[in-house]
C-alpha cells in the first residue's frame, strides 16, 4: 500500500504553539506521465493523443473559471475560483486581481 508522506510544521496562528501536517510530494507527474500511464492501462488510447488532449482540458477549465463557473468532474475533482484579500470596509475596492484571485481544487474522498 502506498502512503502519503508528510511532516509537521509549526502553525503560527495558534497560542499555545501547535503543529499542522504538511504534505511532502514523492515527485511531480505531468501530462507525459499521465498519457503514458493511461495508454499502458488502456491500449486503445494512443499516448500522443492523450498528451495532446490534456492541455486542452486544462485550458477549458481555466476558461470556465475565468467566466465565473465552478467545474466539477463527478467522482473526481472540483475546481473553483476563490477570492483572498483584505478590505478596509464593505465598499472598499477589491485588491489587485493578481493578489486576490486563487484557484481551489478538491478531489473526492480517496479514503474508504
Amino acid at each position: 500500500m502506498t502512503t502519503i508522506q508528510w511532516r509537521p510544521v509549526v502553525n503560527a496562528l495558534t497560542k499555545p504553539q501547535s503543529y499542522r501536517p504538511q504534505f511532502v510530494p514523492r515527485g511531480t507527474a505531468g501530462y507525459d506521465e499521465m498519457s503514458a500511464d493511461i495508454s499502458a492501462a488502456h491500449p486503445v488510447y494512443n499516448a500522443d493523443l492523450l498528451r495532446a488532449v490534456g492541455p486542452l482540458i486544462m485550458d477549458w477549465i481555466q476558461e470556465r473559471m475565468i467566466n465565473g463557473w465552478q467545474v466539477t468532474f463527478e467522482d473526481a475533482f472540483t475546481f473553483h475560483p476563490s477570492l483572498i484579500g483584505r478590505m478596509s470596509s464593505p465598499d472598499a475596492p477589491l485588491p489587485n486581481a493578481n493578489e486576490l484571485l486563487q484557484v481551489n481544487a478538491y478531489s473526492r474522498s480517496i479514503i474508504n
